[in-house]
């Protein structure tokens, strides 16, 4: 799997994000479960594809939709509670 370069995604969160939205953001992430935290960072932060992380995960593009759908639901309902 190659990763985009520069990782436009990541450029833009950091572009977006000031420092203690970042901090909270990456408290939040790490309160996820590791497969929730691992699929968003993968899509969300680093830009990569939902076929080019199914491949890395070994699991079909339909159950990494669906992992990152519920890990973005997961991480709204604990971000909102900060």
């Amino acid at each position: 799997m190659c990763r985009p370069q520069p990782p436009a995604a990541a450029v833009h969160y950091f572009k977006v994000h000031p420092p203690l939205v970042r901090v909270l953001i990456r408290e939040t992430a790490a309160e996820l479960s590791r497969a929730h935290r691992t699929v968003l960072v993968l899509h969300d932060e680093l830009g990569y594809s939902i076929p080019e992380i199914a491949v890395h995960l070994g699991i079909s593009k339909d159950a990494t939709r669906k992992r990152l759908t519920r890990a973005r639901e997961e991480f709204r309902r604990r971000y909102a509670d900060k």
